[in-house]
């Protein structure tokens, strides 16, 4: 786990890195397999011959609250398209989680400051 994501979450410790890969394997026979789809990431890797234009759907989110949590060393969403989401959707709460790739664990303070003030503000 720690090979794989290094560059993703450059500050984990020890038993950071335990939980973390409790977090993708299991043991199955005793030996440790991946628990989530490993081929998750060719989809990004091979674009369709045209691209998709995705802004339509996000523009639909106009009427509903929003969240976006980007870790600062994400190589799948950049500042520039977090800054275009602001832009779409001005009401989006927007932050960008220090030493994360994509995708934040979701239990940084950063993360989870934002987390609980999102839910607060809710009606």
């Amino acid at each position: 786990a720690r090979a794989i994501n290094a560059h993703a979450l450059p500050d984990l410790v020890d038993e950071e890195w335990l939980a973390f890969a409790r977090r993708l394997f299991r043991e199955q026979d005793g030996q440790l397999v991946a628990d989530y789809d490993p081929m998750i990431g060719e989809a990004a890797r091979f674009a369709p011959v045209a691209p998709v234009d995705l802004w339509p759907a996000f523009r639909a989110l106009a009427p509903l609250p929003a969240l976006a949590l980007r870790g600062a060393h994400s190589d799948i969403l950049s500042d520039a398209t977090l800054q275009r989401m602001q832009r779409e959707k001005p009401d989006l709460r927007a932050v960008t989680i220090a030493n994360r790739g994509h995708a934040p664990l979701l239990d940084e303070p950063g993360a989870l400051d934002a987390i609980d003030a999102f839910f607060e503000s809710l009606p």
